[in-house]
């Protein structure tokens, strides 16, 4: 009876730190530090469409007004009719609003699981919450999803080995187009493979 009143005693406290609540927990920040990067780039997007178009549009008329050349006035007037039929195919601005939502409720719950003890009934709610966010998810950009979750590594602390071999060109050109995933999923089965799914399952 001493033994097993001493083992109770001993046990390990289970926390968002423990397996499988790790998991859920880490799946939740990398969501919200994904969504954050997309909103950033399309905003970005947006904000340097009207910037040019305020310019080109400016330049417009000032040449028109001058008399100048109707060609640099054409040439201006052009610009900003590309740009902004761009903008609205693309809806750079929508884009960026949809990510900051998305955003903004994954750190609600990221929020509320740093309140929530780590019981299994807390664990299945945060799942059910995730499953409802991801719900109203556009298709996932995988490589930015993985620059995400590199991220969150390091702000775990984790060494830059445990971190997915990603290029710069992958992280650069990754939230228009997917390319190269087969080097990278053959490094995340050599890591599921070491017996490092939190590290290795994006």
């Amino acid at each position: 009876m001493g033994q097993g009143t001493a083992a109770a005693t001993t046990a390990p406290k289970v926390t968002w730190d423990s397996y499988p609540f790790y998991l859920a927990r880490f799946g939740v920040h990398k969501s919200r530090r994904y969504h954050g990067k997309m909103s950033g780039v399309f905003q970005g997007l947006n904000d340097f469409v009207l910037a040019v178009n305020a310019v080109a549009g400016a330049g417009a008329f000032i040449a028109l007004l001058g008399g100048k050349s109707t060609l640099l006035a054409q040439v201006l007037i052009g610009t900003v009719a590309g740009l902004s039929a761009i903008d609205n195919v693309l809806g750079f601005s929508k884009k960026s609003k949809r990510h900051f939502d998305l955003c903004r409720r994954f750190s609600e719950l990221a929020a509320s699981i740093e309140e929530w003890d780590a019981t299994e009934a807390n664990l299945k709610k945060a799942k059910a919450r995730r499953i409802k966010i991801e719900e109203d998810e556009p298709p996932i950009k995988r490589l930015i999803d993985i620059v995400a979750r590199n991220e969150e590594l390091r702000a775990r602390g984790y060494p830059p080995s445990d971190f997915a071999p990603i290029s710069w060109l992958q992280a650069i050109f990754g939230y228009f187009l997917t390319f190269g995933m087969r080097r990278l999923d053959s490094w995340s089965d050599a890591q599921r493979a070491k017996g490092s799914p939190e590290k290795s399952s994006p």
